[in-house]
């Protein structure tokens, strides 16, 4: 392994990096805001309506996208925000069971090991959320398809690249960047804010979600 040498160009550099990186999350997340909240509005009035007629959600995607499904699933089987007393919400990532994945992809086909989930586990009237940077994700697409034969809404949160995965999307929120790290960092705000939208809707008395972060946070 090359030794690195920690000097004082090499420390400079580094300020200068994390500066340009929060600079593109903020310049991200603000383009996020100025063209995507709409598309996040309109899924997050399917989600609640799902849930209120007794649905559930899926959710898939590849790498560090599964980990978003997971996080996004997480919060909704336990709580967003601890002061909110619920039920847990019925939220699957397709991506959690290491052997029906693998086992799947070495008997069958890689591209199927969603679409099979979907098929096992879908219902007329769930929502089966797909996330996807590149928006080319054949695994992701196919478990789309199969989702809309099924009667289920499918939901693609995508960069700025349209592809597979947009043409099988009922509904869809395209993140203006074609950097992954800010796509998934922006993933993350929405998955957080769909979280917020379920359980203040379900299980509040509130007209609109609260902002989930201590008073001292939030100013």
């Amino acid at each position: 392994m090359r030794d690195v040498k920690i000097d004082e160009a090499w420390i400079a550099g580094a300020h200068d990096y994390v500066r340009q990186y929060m600079l593109g999350t903020i310049r991200t997340q603000q383009e996020t805001l100025a063209q995507c909240h709409r598309d996040i509005v309109e899924v997050a009035v399917l989600l609640v309506r799902r849930y209120r007629q007794g649905g559930k959600l899926l959710l898939c995607g590849n790498g560090g996208n599964a980990a978003t499904c997971e996080h996004i699933a997480g919060e909704l089987v336990s709580a967003l925000n601890h002061d909110v007393e619920r039920p847990g919400l019925p939220a699957l990532p397709l991506s959690q069971t290491s052997s029906t994945l693998t086992g799947h992809a070495n008997d069958f086909d890689f591209s199927l090991i969603f679409e099979r989930q979907v098929e096992a586990f879908g219902q007329p009237d769930d929502v089966l959320i797909g996330i996807s940077t590149s928006g080319s994700s054949k695994n992701v697409a196919a478990a789309m398809r199969l989702a809309q034969r099924r009667g289920l809404h499918t939901v693609g949160l995508l960069g700025m690249d349209a592809g597979a995965v947009s043409e099988a999307s009922d509904l869809c929120v395209r993140v203006p960047s074609r950097s992954t790290q800010f796509i998934q960092e922006a993933h993350m705000a929405i998955g957080h804010m769909l979280c917020a939208f379920v359980e203040e809707s379900l299980y509040t008395e509130a007209t609109m979600p609260r902002l989930a972060v201590p008073a001292t946070e939030a100013g």
